[in-house]
């Protein structure tokens, strides 16, 4: 009898007990080069993952409940973000620094409709130029960026609604994350890849 190996998995909208079976201990040791995750209460820690999909399953915005500083998947390639919030300031448990502890081997990074969270509109907002501007000082083997302009919004939350739009940001604050996100594309481009 042959046998054959998955090497794709997509999990959407599913809730992962943490009672019964551990089904995510179980993709430890799997043949698994590619995860797409829209619930991410346990991500499976897996050395051969090359590409992974964080992706909201819940719209809009989602801010990611899990410690992502348990997680290093030290054969990543591909990475995508979808709908995600993204902290105030960075964190060793956030989005932002997940991303940079896989510089060494991302090579394709991705943003879809994700937003940096602001605590109160008083609060200074941490410009989505600061997360570029980092990025592209330290993600220095990325071959394709793709990210949604229009989308990259900031958020405040509110306890009856969720996760709703700042507002108008200031002109100077779009024009710092436009230009700052075309040096990181161009940067990108000046070493002949891919950049959408």
């Amino acid at each position: 009898m042959k046998t054959s190996r998955m090497t794709t998995l997509s999990l959407n909208n599913v809730i992962l007990p943490t009672t019964s079976y551990d089904f995510v201990s179980s993709l430890t040791d799997s043949p698994l080069l590619h995860i797409s995750v829209s619930v991410v209460s346990n991500a499976p820690s897996n050395p051969t993952l090359k590409s992974i999909v964080l992706r909201s399953p819940q719209g809009a915005y989602h801010s990611l409940a899990t410690r992502l500083s348990s997680f290093y998947y030290p054969s990543l390639k591909s990475l995508v973000l979808e709908n995600i919030i993204f902290d105030h300031t960075p964190s060793f448990d956030g989005v932002e620094e997940f991303v940079l502890r896989h510089k060494d081997t991302l090579q394709r990074l991705e943003l879809q409709s994700c937003a940096c969270y602001v605590p109160d509109p008083a609060t200074i907002i941490r410009q989505w130029s600061a997360i570029w501007q980092r990025w592209a000082a330290e993600l220095t083997n990325l071959t394709e960026l793709v990210v949604n302009n229009s989308d990259c919004r900031y958020v405040l939350f509110d306890a009856d609604r969720g996760y709703i739009p700042h507002g108008e940001v200031s002109t100077s604050v779009s024009e710092n994350d436009s230009s700052s996100l075309q040096v990181f594309k161009d940067s990108i481009a000046a070493g002949q890849v891919a950049v959408v």
